[in-house]
């Protein structure tokens, strides 16, 4: 069966995490799973090679050397899916499976469909017309021939934003399915995130 959707996870010391993220996944033959360890030092190429070895999951591992940073990883994870569309996953973040699954049948040639989050508040993320400053990758699926010539920049934070700023100039099309799919690992003490706000 042809891939329909390829789901990468970039990931970096997200070991405690990244098992639930990928358990979250459904398994489903339209699916590819591609994991990015990015020079992780805690076990978590490990845990994604046992999980890999346990699962039905069409998944990929990619290993990297050395630390490369968030843009590199998630630059890597977007050349390396081969499905109609890709989304993302954050290692240290997790899916409601049911609620993907609704998702993805509401993949039918829209340039961008997104999808609501959730998180560790209990505050809903809802991105809407007039709402582009939620542009986290995790909010949508994207056409990946939509994407052809759209990267992160490399060794900046927020890299997504700025990617995401160029593509939404570039015309498109887009659904809002008002799905709560994702979960949000926010706030967490130790995040990306954190540490921008707290350092």
């Amino acid at each position: 069966m042809a891939i329909k959707l390829s789901i990468y996870i970039p990931c970096y010391n997200d070991g405690e995490f990244l098992l639930r993220a990928l358990s979250s996944i459904p398994v489903r033959d339209d699916i590819e799973v591609i994991v990015v360890d990015d020079g992780s030092t805690d076990g978590s190429l490990q845990v994604a090679r046992e999980f890999k070895k346990s699962t039905k999951l069409k998944m990929r591992i990619i290993a990297c050397d050395e630390n490369q940073g968030i843009s590199y990883a998630n630059n890597i994870g977007i050349d390396s899916c081969k499905g109609e569309y890709f989304y993302l996953i954050d290692a240290d973040d997790y899916l409601y499976t049911e609620e993907f699954n609704k998702a993805i049948e509401e993949l039918d040639g829209t340039d961008i469909v997104y999808i609501n989050a959730i998180t560790n508040e209990n505050a809903l993320l809802r991105p809407n017309e007039n709402n582009h400053n939620l542009c986290a990758g995790w909010f949508k699926f994207i056409k990946t021939d939509f994407m052809e010539g759209y990267r992160r920049k490399i060794n900046c934070y927020g890299g997504d934003y700025e990617m995401w700023l160029a593509l939404i100039t570039k015309p498109h099309t887009s659904k809002y399915t008002d799905l709560l799919v994702y979960h949000y690992n926010y706030p967490r003490v130790g995040s990306v995130t954190w540490k921008r706000e707290h350092e």
